[in-house]
């Protein structure tokens, strides 16, 4: 995993890619609520290999790729809220 120009993890634990996503945009987002910004927040999920964290395996119907869905609505979710927040 690399965060700007630095390894801070590998290999990355891929189970994790869309929480650690999550809390780094939510971060971002709560250290320049007083600016105006452009945010664009790229997933690896759901493209393959796909990869749900532990608490979203086997919580839809979908299968593999409901749970990465259903993790990726958690994400949109949290980072509307924190959207939000900024106001």
């Amino acid at each position: 995993m690399i965060r700007g120009r630095e390894i801070v993890e590998s290999p990355a634990d891929q189970e994790l890619f869309t929480k650690r996503y999550t809390k780094e945009a939510v971060d971002w987002i709560a250290e320049h609520k007083d600016k105006s910004f452009f945010f664009y927040l790229a997933r690896n999920m759901p493209h393959a290999p796909m990869f749900a964290s532990k608490e979203f395996q086997g919580c839809s119907e979908g299968g593999r790729f409901g749970d990465v869905i259903e993790e990726i609505d958690w994400s949109v979710g949290k980072v509307m809220e924190a959207l939000k927040n900024r106001t």
